[in-house]
């Protein structure tokens, strides 16, 4: 006989647990302006540097907590890497963000150097999907405005726009057929359809910021160049991830991560069942370099190297730059062979000449790596007509660079922040003429003379400059406004590299062409 066990459940009193709360955790990442510098190895120094994508693959294979990687435009131009693969099948930016994981991305204004066949072709490479809200073509975006993506019960939504000052500096037919609108005003009428769809809205801008974040005080020139600080003051905006003015900017609201991937941005997302909070900062971008990553780009690396340390004249003058501020106070080997370049190019009457911000000039053997760094962009040349009164108020522009702090000449504020804009900053050849300094700014141009006679308001002057400045670049409106006389297809570098070919021995007489004057000290010495 089977025997029956019963089997009793004592009651017990368990201590009361609760519920773990739900916490998610997503990392957003992105780059902005890294210029071609897509290794660590830098064309100019030639030398590895704490910059570039290469170290960026190391710091992604580190994390933990999930993340999306965003690009914020300007990473075509800058590197001589990108300008040795111009021919080549695989556009090697796209290659560097597809190996990222890059998913989103945005263009910068120079992402448009090239042209449209070149700009189309690197979006057909990419892996990412391109959001740019605020230019169209044939009434449509060029990208996709805005996406939604949910990542660990986080949904995200993002906005895409770029500077609506493009066509200020772009060629005309770099740029044929868009249109570009302001990227507050697309972000604005976007916002309503897509912020009650997320937890999160963060704006990819590539443009900077209008106003200084502590102080709302104006910073740099008030146009639709840089509407950060208004698209972060959009209701419903959390996070404006910027670019393009090269600086480091951490807010709650404002990222900017520097230019070439010095730095990189981080917004932290945590979503709690109370809340969602959003963490900005930035990170530096000093991981060791992947050498596995650099190795897809060790064929064109070695190319660019062999063109680079290519020597192609010599000079028995020292055309080196010390600094910013001693290559433009004073006429220059370097500058005034630029001018040559020009004059030897077109018929102008007067050449105007402005530098990149950091050249370090050459001496001795002269190699295409010494030749890059003063022609960093790929600057062609305008021949325009303009009245003397243009060509001095331009000039009065450009006066503004310098300022006196006890006798001493300086650069003046203006053009170091909040974005640092030596470029912007011209010299003039075929005139002479006075800088004094003891004068307000706009009273400082005086005794502007071409050939030993007063240049004159009313009278017409064939005025060549580079393509940037002639489409306003800098806000020197007088040059948009002046009448187009020749397009010249070549670049300086191209000229460069030709007047060198046709006689490899580089002498240039400088002809003092301008003066600084000062009440203390006088005229610098020459």
């Amino acid at each position: 006989m089977l025997k029956l066990i019963r089997l009793y459940r004592k009651k017990v009193d368990f201590p009361k647990i609760k519920p773990k709360k739900m916490k998610k955790i997503i990392n957003i990442f992105y780059t902005s302006d890294i210029h071609g510098r897509i290794l660590s190895q830098h064309d100019i120094l030639d030398k590895s540097i704490p910059v570039g994508l290469s170290r960026l693959s190391t710091f992604f294979a580190q994390q933990k907590v999930p993340f999306l990687y965003l690009d914020n435009g300007d990473i075509l131009q800058g590197a001589a890497v990108m300008d040795q693969s111009r021919d080549d099948l695989v556009n090697p930016a796209a290659l560097a963000l597809n190996k990222l994981g890059c998913e989103f991305y945005t263009l910068g204004n120079h992402d448009f150097n090239y042209g449209l066949p070149y700009l189309f072709e690197y979006i057909k490479q990419m892996n990412g999907v391109l959001l740019l809200a605020n230019v169209f073509q044939n009434n449509q975006p060029l990208g996709m405005p805005f996406t939604v993506v949910e990542r660990e019960g986080i949904r995200i939504g993002l906005i895409g726009v770029t500077t609506a000052y493009i066509p200020h500096w772009e060629l005309p037919e770099h740029i044929q057929g868009l249109k570009f609108v302001s990227a507050e005003k697309a972000v604005r009428e976007l916002l309503p359809s897509l912020r009650e769809k997320v937890d999160v809205v963060a704006v990819l801008y590539h443009g900077g910021i209008e106003q200084d974040l502590t102080t709302s005080e104006p910073i740099g020139r008030q146009t639709i160049e840089n509407e950060g600080v208004a698209i972060s003051n959009i209701d419903g905006v959390d996070i404006v991830l910027s670019g393009h003015q090269h600086m480091l900017v951490s807010s709650s609201k404002i990222l900017q991560p520097g230019v070439e991937g010095t730095h990189i941005g981080m917004v932290t997302i945590t979503k709690t069942e109370e809340e969602i909070t959003i963490s900005p900062s930035l990170i530096q971008n000093d991981s060791v370099v992947d050498e596995t990553f650099e190795a897809m780009f060790s064929t064109l690396q070695q190319k660019t190297n062999q063109w680079l340390d290519q020597h192609v004249g010599y000079t028995d003058q020292d055309f080196r730059a010390n600094d910013p501020l001693s290559l433009r106070a004073k006429p220059h080997p370097l500058v005034s062979w630029i001018h040559q370049l020009q004059f030897a190019q077109t018929n102008a009457d007067i050449s105007v000449v402005s530098l990149p911000n950091d050249v370090r000039g050459f001496q001795n053997n002269i190699s295409n790596r010494d030749l890059l760094n003063a022609f960093v962009y790929p600057n062609t040349l305008f021949e325009v007509a303009m009245t003397g009164a243009q060509i001095k108020k331009a000039m009065e522009q450009s006066a503004a660079y310098f300022s006196l702090e006890e006798g001493q000449v300086v650069v003046s504020s203006s053009f170091l922040q909040p974005k640092v804009e030596h470029y912007n900053y011209d010299m003039y050849a075929g005139i002479e003429y006075k800088i004094d300094l003891t004068k307000p700014v706009g009273e400082r141009i005086r005794d502007v003379m071409f050939h030993q006679q007063p240049l004159l308001d009313q009278t017409i002057y064939r005025v060549v400059l580079n393509n940037y400045r002639a489409n306003g670049g800098g806000d020197y409106e007088m040059f948009q406004q002046a009448t187009v006389i020749q397009e010249h297809d070549v670049t300086l570098l191209q000229l460069s590299e030709r007047a060198l070919k046709a006689s490899p021995s580089l002498h240039i007489d400088i002809t003092p062409t301008f003066v600084l004057v000062t009440e203390e000290a006088g005229p610098p010495s020459q």
